[in-house]
């Protein structure tokens, strides 16, 4: 569970403080009370709970006993699937008087009708940071003074060619000098691979978009300095490297095919715009035969035109599937459908990341990720219209659930619940 981020229902509250965008933090949605159609913020207290709370947090995990029992405990906190009318109808009751003393409400569920479905299917991401800890460290788990939650790095990175920043703008960025000492000429150098985690992607039997055998490697990077440099010269290099289970197959160890890569320039309408201030995107356009590798050459890369300016960094992506019976002759094997132990010995097992840079061009990396079709569209900003509805309903059943002539228990919404145990190939 700690080892993928799931973007289920979660999404929606956690898309205002921690998920990365492309350059900065998307705006928070502007939610209705359909009632009184007024707008409130997800900082009214009011209706959710401070982000911070002051209050030691003390309840239960899907059920609790009465009132009273919990009165005599000082519970603080209730959480189930309050989306539904018979749970709903049984908890509500439960929640103790007060005495002024906000009670939090952590909500499992989040749907568009009583008996609707949970929202968020496969939408799942795994975010590499290249400037957190190079192994997983529980103590830890982040860098010092770093401003992104980032705990997912690289075992391998290049301490001479990057560097890591002590402060300033490229602070949380991987920076990478074209002038650096022992940098090949042509053929590049690896400067990060084998991320902490390879082997945790799973995907079912019928594969395809909607059982994670369909997913994009992404890179959000920019220029680090005002350089105007131009052409086709190559910066850096991406592979998708994998293992199947048997390591005395063939292909045992080979990199991803792609489907579609990025564009090879920046200019006009190759690059796109996304939603509320997430920042710049390549389009796609189709792989050649049998390509393994994502190219980012000075091209791809917009012109800062001020020194630190954040307008100019750029998600650069590829698109790859799995083999699977949704999608039979595509060239990359079956990822695994469940346990490394359990693999088929022709599955792959795990698959990672190298970043071979070539100079040519001074660039500071962000962050890598792998995402699937949905969780990239979320990341995008394009499901949040549902998502804020979805909001607005569920914190509106909430509201005309609390009747002030069974006690002042001033209850508050303090998150959403996601999902904890979902299936292996979610």
């Amino acid at each position: 569970m700690k080892k993928i981020l799931y973007l289920t229902l979660c999404f929606v509250v956690m898309s205002t403080a921690v998920l990365y965008s492309q350059n900065t933090d998307p705006k928070p949605l502007i939610l209705k009370n359909n009632i009184t159609n007024q707008n409130y913020t997800w900082e009214d207290t009011t209706v959710f709970s401070p982000r911070k709370l002051t209050n030691f947090t003390l309840g239960w995990q899907w059920a609790g006993p009465n009132k009273e029992v919990n009165k005599a405990l000082h519970i603080t906190t209730y959480q189930n699937r309050l989306a539904y009318p018979l749970q709903r109808n049984a908890i509500f009751p439960t929640i103790a008087d007060s005495g002024g003393t906000p009670r939090n409400i952590i909500w499992g569920d989040l749907r568009l009708t009583n008996d609707g479905d949970n929202y968020g299917l496969g939408g799942i991401s795994m975010h590499f940071d290249p400037t957190a800890p190079t192994a997983i460290n529980e103590t830890t788990p982040v860098r010092t003074g770093d401003t992104t939650g980032a705990i997912f790095g690289f075992t391998t990175r290049n301490t001479t060619i990057g560097t890591l920043n002590p402060s300033g703008v490229d602070f949380d960025r991987y920076t990478l000098n074209k002038n650096a000492p022992g940098l090949p000429s042509t053929s590049g150098i690896t400067v990060l691979s084998h991320p902490v985690k390879d082997d945790n992607y799973v995907q079912s039997s019928t594969g395809g978009r909607d059982g994670n055998g369909h997913w994009y490697i992404a890179v959000n990077l920019r220029r680090s300095d005002t350089s105007t440099l131009s052409g086709s010269d190559k910066v850096l290099t991406i592979k998708v490297p994998y293992e199947l289970a048997n390591p005395g197959l063939p292909n045992a160890k080979d990199s991803i095919v792609f489907d579609s890569v990025a564009v090879t320039s920046s200019s006009g309408t190759n690059k796109i715009s996304l939603s509320d201030s997430r920042g710049l995107a390549l389009k796609l356009q189709g792989a050649a035969s049998n390509q393994k590798e994502l190219v980012i050459t000075r091209d791809m890369l917009p012109v800062m035109g001020t020194t630190g300016s954040l307008s100019n960094d750029i998600t650069i992506s590829a698109f790859f599937r799995f083999r699977s019976t949704s999608d039979p002759t595509i060239t990359n094997p079956s990822l695994k459908k469940g346990r490394v132990e359990d693999a088929l010995s022709d599955e792959i097992v795990r698959f990672g990341i190298d970043v071979l840079y070539h100079g040519n061009l001074n660039v500071a990396i962000d962050w890598l990720r792998f995402e699937t079709p949905f969780a990239r569209e979320l990341f995008r900003g394009e499901h949040d219209s549902i998502l804020k509805a979805m909001v607005e309903y569920n914190v509106q059943i909430m509201r005309d659930s609390i009747n002030p002539a069974k006690g002042n228990r001033n209850i508050r919404l303090q998150s959403f619940y996601g999902i904890d145990e979902p299936p292996m190939d979610q």
